[in-house]
């Protein structure tokens, strides 16, 4: 999975400062998903903007490839949950 990511992460974050907009990051997730054959449809906008928040941790709007992983580990372990 962290290699898909690390693929992914190369094509949005086309300004290399290391972070990604609400916007480039949901495009990422649907991107990734869709590389790993897990259907979109699991993931709501308004699931991903309350995770989105929560891995913006200090509100700049932006996230880190760390927190990118983090994402979806937490949304690989619900997926698993349901």
């Amino acid at each position: 999975m962290e290699e898909t990511i690390e693929k992914m992460w190369q094509m949005y974050d086309v300004d290399e400062d290391g972070y990604l907009n609400h916007d480039q990051a949901r495009d990422l997730v649907i991107s990734t998903l869709k590389d790993m054959k897990i259907p979109t449809d699991l993931l709501s906008d308004e699931a991903f903007d309350a995770i989105f928040e929560e891995f913006d941790q200090n509100g700049e709007g932006i996230v880190s490839k760390d927190a990118i992983v983090a994402f979806f580990s937490t949304f690989m372990d619900f997926c698993h949950s349901e």
